[in-house]
């Protein structure tokens, strides 16, 4: 027979039987396609894995936290005690020892404080500026950069001599917008920070700019005034009677003087002053080194639409506004806050600690060794992104484990499937079978010609299995897409059922590392050609019992059968 005619034949003997066929069709195509869809979600969480990694700069960053972790084994290697201390080290001990670390790059401590009520940046005598003031280390300008820290064309990263009566600093792109004008008579006068919230957010930073109450190219009108014991009450009192003003309130929330007087046993005569810089204490003249850069953003040149495409990015805002010094001078500051402090004897017993502590991997690869050094030896709990996105990975297999199960289960029933139609089939057809041996077909011929018919149910199976887990794929990709547009979300800020969607996409989205822009699932063509492929051979071995069994009946007593 001709493969034309065994072809012919087959697709005749399937279309005798159309609700058989139909039905084993359909179970080779639930399979196949819970298949497709399986490996196409791993292969998709793989590429947005690696596309992380290619373009976040964290991937080599461990943050580690100020938290005793339950180690694994009690003998460190690197001989830390922070096990046996109640109160974990968080100082530069602490960075010598994560610095021994093998596979460690470089550590990157952090220190801040914030002056509200504490210290003021004066700017004359009618600005004060009361924001954080960050402490990054200095001495490799490199790290810095590697750190993510790095400043507008010109400047420079500066250390200072210790004690002196300058500090070089490097300022946010919006330090003069956090300047007050302490002679406000409302809020709007008082701090200009909301209308630039509102070009920034409402407007995308175009148009006209709010100005900023000073001039920072104007440093030698600038001092930092860090007060003293008696200063600190100079400064509550002038803060009291400014914000007095601003609300139209009385009396806000400072503590009485008298009492903390009395509780500290000193007598302090508190001059009556009327400007921050009469008040008493440390004055440092700040000289202005640089800019950090944030996107390229300069106001010399007002590409605002720049910022405010960031501008919702709380990480990246915290330093939008601060004041940035080296870690030595930071601690000389907040060495003078001690000193205004009340209880003198608890500030010089306290250990001097950062507030937060990077690691630098040389390779992400390196990253799971050193968390395990940092946890199991010397006692920290740590977080990463390449932790998260294993964690992620964790959750997400649990899914592609269920689908892959599901996928089998139906893979294996479609077989069974196939067997018992081509079986019945081959019931129903004895007599023809024997016919085709009488009238001298070969053996060879009957067994292709059944395996045929098996291989074209599974075939058909494959085909109507990968059109269908791409319609899928499409289909949840288009409905992340319209749930994450604008327009969605106005909408569920006024419908509940739209704000519950939009929160279980966004979790999904969260949990699986979805790249915005991107399909849910992709499929490759190889997987697509793959599912095709793997539906025929599903079929194919499904018949091959039944086809054996066909060749192997006697021609007489089939010719005999009814």
């Amino acid at each position: 027979m001709k493969t034309s005619d065994i072809i012919t034949f087959c697709f005749s003997n399937l279309i005798r039987s159309k609700l058989r066929t139909f039905l084993t069709i359909c179970g080779i195509m639930l399979g196949t396609g819970s298949i497709v869809l399986t490996l196409g979600f791993s292969y998709t969480t793989t590429v947005n894995i690696e596309e992380a990694m290619k373009n976040s700069g964290d991937i080599k960053k461990i943050k580690v936290q100020k938290a005793e972790y339950k180690p694994k084994q009690q003998n460190s290697l690197l001989n830390s005690k922070s096990s046996e201390a109640s109160e974990p080290d968080f100082g530069p001990a602490l960075v010598k020892k994560l610095s021994t670390v093998p596979g460690v790059d470089f550590v990157f401590p952090r220190d801040s404080f914030y002056l509200w009520g504490d210290g003021v940046i004066c700017f004359g005598d009618n600005f004060i500026w009361m924001d954080s003031i960050l402490g990054l280390d200095f001495s490799k300008p490199e790290n810095l950069n590697k750190a993510g820290f790095s400043v507008l064309p010109g400047g420079k990263f500066r250390k200072n001599a210790k004690g002196s009566k300058f500090k070089n600093v490097v300022v946010g792109c919006l330090f003069d917008y956090e300047f007050c004008n302490v002679k406000g008579k409302n809020w709007r006068e008082f701090s200009n920070g909301s209308a630039l919230w509102d070009f920034l957010k409402e407007r995308k930073g175009k148009g006209v700019a709010p100005k900023p109450f000073v001039n920072i190219e104007k440093t030698n009108q600038m001092q930092l005034l860090i007060p003293n014991f008696s200063g600190r009450k100079q400064m509550k009192k002038i803060l009291d009677k400014m914000f007095e003003r601003i609300w139209n309130e009385g009396g806000q929330s400072y503590e009485d003087d008298e009492q903390d007087e009395k509780e500290n046993n000193e007598t302090v005569e508190i001059a009556t002053v009327s400007k921050f810089s009469d008040v008493l204490g440390k004055k440092f003249n700040i000289n202005i080194t640089g800019m950090l850069d944030f996107d390229g953003f300069n106001p010399k040149i007002q590409n605002w639409e720049v910022l405010a495409s960031i501008y919702d990015d709380w990480d990246k805002r915290e330093f939008m506004t601060s004041v940035v010094v080296d870690l030595e001078t930071l601690r000389e500051l907040k060495d003078l806050l001690s000193e205004g402090e009340m209880d003198k004897a608890k500030s010089k017993k306290d250990k001097y600690a950062y507030k937060e502590i990077d690691v630098y991997a040389r390779d992400w690869e390196n990253v799971g060794g050193i968390v395990d050094v940092i946890q199991n030896q010397l006692n920290y709990r740590t977080s990463s992104l390449l932790g998260d996105i294993k964690e992620k990975q964790k959750q997400s297999a649990g899914l592609r484990a269920m689908l892959g199960a599901l996928g089998v289960i139906t893979v294996v029933v479609s077989a069974l499937g196939i067997a018992n139609m081509m079986f019945m089939s081959i019931s129903e057809r004895t007599r023809e079978i024997g016919i085709m041996k009488v009238l001298g077909c070969k053996i060879n011929t009957i067994r292709i010609m059944f395996l045929t018919e098996a291989g074209i149910v599974g075939l058909l199976g494959g085909i109507l299995g990968v059109v269908g887990s791409w319609g899928v794929a499409k289909g949840l990709s288009k409905v992340v897409q319209i749930v994450s547009s604008a327009e969605f979300l106005e909408k569920a800020r006024d419908n509940e059922l739209f704000a519950k969607v939009s929160e279980g996409v966004n979790n999904f989205a969260n949990m699986f590392n979805l790249i915005e822009g991107k399909d849910v699932i992709m499929l490759p063509f190889v997987l697509i050609w793959g599912g095709i492929l793997f539906g025929t051979l599903v079929g194919l071995v499904s018949g091959f019992a039944p086809a054996n069994r066909a060749v192997k009946i006697s021609a007489l007593s089939a010719i005999k059968s009814d």
